[in-house]
């Protein structure tokens, strides 16, 4: 059985997509739409790892995060942010308050978000 992880993202096509590539290169993968999904999922399994958009209706990423931390059971679980935001001045802004997060810079082609997979579950 492969790594299993989460992936959270409120656009459905890109959700889609990253789930059926993570799927291909043989993880174990589960989807949330949202932050407040992708909190339930958390109460019902473990995941060696999260990608979770940053920016999202409701619930953001920056939440989910919080509510992560906060959990003993949860605090140390690998979480990368999927996000729009680039090193633009306000990107950055809002980039390094998460400092001792990664951070991958949507949108992906399919060979990137492969690639990223990989180096990330290596």
């Amino acid at each position: 059985m492969g790594k299993k992880i989460l992936i959270v993202d409120d656009e459905r096509d890109i959700l889609d997509l990253y789930v059926g590539l993570a799927k291909k290169e043989g993880c174990d993968v589960r989807a949330a739409s949202s932050g407040e999904e992708a909190l339930a999922a958390m109460k019902e399994g473990d995941f060696d790892l999260v990608l979770l958009d940053l920016f999202m209706p409701g619930m953001s990423g920056k939440q989910v995060l919080e509510a992560i931390h906060s959990n003993p059971r949860l605090k140390n679980l690998r979480v990368v942010f999927l996000t729009v935001a680039d090193s633009s001045t306000t990107g950055r802004g809002v980039i390094k308050q998460f400092a001792s997060v990664e951070y991958v810079q949507k949108p992906l082609s399919v060979h990137e978000f492969v690639s990223t997979l990989r180096r990330l579950l290596g």
